[in-house]
């Protein structure tokens, strides 16, 4: 369970207090762009800074030999070390996004799928609050890559493939939170794997993986097993819209789907998986892997849609309904990362940026996962509880300039889903298109941002007068 915790931050240049540059005037520059990245994530580069020293100082900073990704991003790394130890147990969410520029910089790969285009893939660990609503309490690991001809060379040479950034990330996680801190660690079907069970359960490591293959079972096959299995619960549940996905073979394994509600019957039995056929020869890997399976399936799917079907392979106990539904709802918490990245690439616009070079792009990176981070946190606290107060999200200051800018009154003591509303509308946003996106709240915020400054400003010269 998750202990009282104050959630405001002041400032996202605060999330990288514990970065460390080896230069003090270096630490200083990085939590000044990130704070004015974080004003106007939505824009580029050069309307996003200031004048013109200031352009010239933020270019020479993400080009600097002596910066790189994880000396800037490990700060935040470690505040959300931080806040993780407010509660017993966390969720670690995995997950991989593509990214993607139109023209060729300096270091970027190809693209599996998009051979017109030029980027690199990223793989973050996102820690999750077990508090209602969900709390994205931050990053704990993010690893990159390309595919260039050397890249490939170099995992042949150390006999490293790409998929073994899944365990890579729990690894990078577990050593990284405090000892007194339980994880469990939440994937989706990419990283069904053998293998990687093995390595998970060997370690001692928790666990909720999506299951892909129709895996070899004692009594069996895996789907069939699953369908016999003890129903535990049947529940209703909001389904998220999903767009359609330009890679066709994604598409495939995430059709699109418009927002509905459905109805969920869970189903839980343990089983013993059986080696794969590819493993035959591995004795450091055992025939048999004792897990257990929660299968959810929804009922009465409108026809026009693909149903909602889940085989999940857990470390998790399955003795009683509410073990059953809790690794349901960990499970549930995984479109937080899908949404992380989505704050990344629309709200902070991060794909349009126009620097030369994989570095350079990195070190951007590093400070846009916390903007796009801390954008997620903002919107989905807001958003998931009506009555949660504003002061979750926002300063004293901030809800005293939102009350002024704000075209429908605040009440007196607003919530959380007030001000979200008031900065999505002050950000361009129509009541009645629905839950507000990325790019107004960012604007919104940003227009608040700015208030807030100026705000401050005269109340400090307001200050010198007196004295």
């Amino acid at each position: 369970m998750g202990k009282t915790q104050d959630t405001r931050e002041k400032s996202v240049g605060k999330e990288f207090e514990k970065s460390d540059l080896g230069d003090q005037r270096r630490n200083k520059r990085l939590k000044r762009i990130a704070d004015q990245f974080a004003k106007s994530p939505e824009k580029s580069l050069p309307q996003t800074l200031g004048g013109m020293a200031e352009k010239e100082a933020t270019y020479r900073f993400l080009n600097n030999d002596s910066v790189d990704f994880s000396t800037i991003i490990d700060g935040h790394l470690d505040t959300t070390v931080d806040r993780a130890k407010l509660y017993d147990t966390v969720l670690v969410v995995h997950d991989t996004t593509t990214i993607s520029f139109t023209t060729k910089r300096d270091g970027l790969g190809h693209l599996r799928g998009a051979n017109t285009k030029y980027g690199f893939y990223c793989h973050a660990s996102l820690a999750v609050g077990l508090s209602s609503p969900r709390d994205p309490l931050g990053l704990l690991a993010v690893q990159n890559w390309t595919r260039t001809k050397q890249v490939k060379k170099m995992q042949a040479a150390n006999n490293t493939k790409e998929k073994h950034r899944w365990l890579k990330g729990v690894e990078l996680a577990e050593e990284r939170l405090d000892e007194s801190v339980q994880a469990v660690h939440v994937m989706d079907r990419e990283a069904d794997s053998y293998e990687l069970f093995h390595h998970l359960l060997d370690n001692n490591r928790r666990f909720i993986v999506r299951a892909y293959y129709d895996r070899r079972v004692e009594g069996g096959k895996l789907l069939k097993r699953a369908a016999k299995a003890p129903l535990f619960a049947e529940r209703m549940v909001c389904l998220s819209a999903r767009p359609k996905h330009e890679i066709p073979s994604v598409r495939k394994i995430y059709p699109a789907r418009r927002q509905r509600s459905a109805r969920l019957a869970i189903q839980a039995v343990p089983l013993v998986l059986k080696r794969s056929d590819y493993l035959a020869g591995r004795r450091d890997i055992p025939k048999k892997l004792e897990i257990n399976l929660v299968y959810v399936s929804e009922k009465d799917c409108p026809k026009s849609m693909e149903p909602v079907e889940w085989y999940l392979l857990t470390t998790e106990p399955i003795e009683t309904e509410e073990d059953v539904l809790a690794i349901v709802d960990a499970y549930r918490a995984r479109w937080l990362i899908e949404e992380l990245f989505k704050a990344l690439k629309t709200g902070c616009q991060y794909q349009k940026l126009q620097l030369e070079s994989y570095d350079a792009l990195l070190c951007a990176l590093a400070i846009y996962l916390v903007v796009a981070w801390s954008l997620l946190r903002l919107r989905y606290l807001s958003g998931a509880g009506k009555e949660l107060p504003a002061q979750l999200i926002l300063n004293d200051v901030q809800i005293q300039v939102l009350r002024v800018l704000s075209e429908q009154a605040l009440s007196d003591t607003p919530t959380a889903r007030e001000v979200l509303w008031a900065l999505a509308t002050k950000g361009g946003h129509f009541k009645h298109n629905g839950e507000p996106g990325w790019m107004v709240i960012s604007r919104g915020l940003h227009d608040l941002l700015l208030m807030e400054q100026g705000f401050r400003a005269a109340m400090a010269l307001q200050k010198c007068d007196k004295s």
